[in-house]
């Protein structure tokens, strides 16, 4: 059933990586002759293809979890989906150069989609015959439909309700041994997306207290059971919700 656009959605990207993150210009490793801007770290030989692709610090799975939990939807995009195609150079340094769009969606989600790639950490350089290289990669972005929790129509819900999550949080809940000796309590807010299937998904820390506080917060909304999921215009959809855990002697 397809979604109703709504003026006050938001959008939660998602990174659509195919087999491999990048599109050759051709099959065999090559290279354009390019000017080197001034100050940069580009050789003159840019490669399509390398052995050794560059790679985010991490790898796919890092970069995936940089870009969700970087990214704002921006409310001009007026709820649009769909993918934004981006170009770059990553230099011998690992630095990205050049970030364009090579295929857009709509200006304000394709300017989102530049403003976090350029924000990105550098990466670990591509390798050709034994030495880094400048190396051009492709990398689609898409932007799929969610909405804040006091938007929907109908809210999703822990199962039995929120007397149960209580009595979940404290059945589940364990204290890191660390934080005790160092005297560690506070709350820890965490953010996560409950799909439209009542799954939860991209946890990430809103407000941190002390790492391993941060981590069992985490931990324990990660491994929440499925949620009845939250509807809009009597469909399922993907909600974004927080919740604080408190951490007390």
């Amino acid at each position: 059933m397809t979604k109703q656009a709504h003026p006050l959605r938001h959008a939660l990207p998602a990174l659509l990586l195919a087999s491999t993150a990048w599109l050759p210009v051709q099959a065999t490793a090559h290279h354009n002759q390019v000017a080197e801007p001034p100050g940069q770290n580009l050789s003159t030989e840019v490669y399509a293809v390398a052995e050794k692709m560059p790679e985010f610090p991490g790898g796919s799975a890092a970069m995936f979890t940089y870009i969700r939990q970087s990214i704002q939807y921006p409310k001009e995009a007026g709820g649009q989906e769909g993918r934004v195609i981006l170009q770059f150079t990553v230099d011998t340094l690992g630095q990205l150069h050049g970030v364009t769009v090579a295929r857009g969606r709509h200006p304000a989600l394709d300017e989102e989609a530049v403003r976090v790639v350029q924000s990105m950490p550098a990466w670990t350089p591509g390798e050709h015959a034994g030495r880094k290289v400048a190396v051009r990669y492709t990398l689609p972005v898409a932007f799929e439909a969610t909405y804040g929790f006091d938007e929907v129509d109908v809210k999703p819900e822990f199962p039995g309700g929120g007397q149960a999550m209580f009595q979940y949080v404290g059945m589940n809940l364990r204290y890191p041994a660390e934080a005790v000796d160092n005297g560690e309590k506070g709350r820890v807010v965490v953010g996560f997306t409950i799909t439209d299937q009542g799954k939860i998904q991209d946890v990430h820390v809103v407000e941190s207290v002390s790492p391993s506080l941060d981590l069992e917060a985490a931990r324990l909304i990660a491994t929440m059971p499925d949620w009845t999921p939250g509807q809009m215009n009597c469909q399922p959809v993907h909600v974004r919700h927080s919740m604080p855990v408190n951490f007390n002697m």
